[in-house]
């Protein structure tokens, strides 16, 4: 016997629903703009309770994780969310929201200097 719940997923949709690596995973509802970057190699089926964002061209998907940390620690992401007790983040408001697009060697030297502050955190908190 196993606790493992399991999702039906029609041939038609397996593609929509796939994440991969390096897509951003975004709340939609309950704690909305929670978000994580899927950093492993299998691919997985998500439900519809997840925005993904699949990034082509130059950009890092952590770097736009961390805007979106940033702009939920702001309260900006709930200011946007529609909805009286659950607030959802909506399709059409996540398209709505502006990322500065530095070049991707910024993108990455943000990311990069971000993690550093994290870990010096994470050891500060931790210990």
């Amino acid at each position: 016997m196993t606790d493992l719940k399991e999702m039906r997923f029609e041939p038609e949709e397996i593609e929509r629903y796939t994440v991969e690596q390096n897509d951003l995973l975004i709340c939609e509802g309950g704690d909305v703009g929670r978000s994580c970057v899927w950093s492993n190699e299998q691919k997985i089926l998500y439900q519809n309770a997840l925005h993904r964002v699949r990034f082509y061209g130059e950009c890092n998907p952590f770097y736009f994780m961390y805007y979106m940390m940033y702009y939920e620690s702001r309260g900006i992401i709930k200011s946007l969310c529609k909805g009286v007790t659950i607030k959802h983040l909506t399709g059409n408001v996540l398209s709505l929201i502006p990322f500065a697009l530095p070049p991707i060697e910024e993108q990455n030297r943000i990311v990069d200097r971000l993690n550093q502050i994290f870990s010096l955190l994470d050891s500060i908190l931790c210990d």
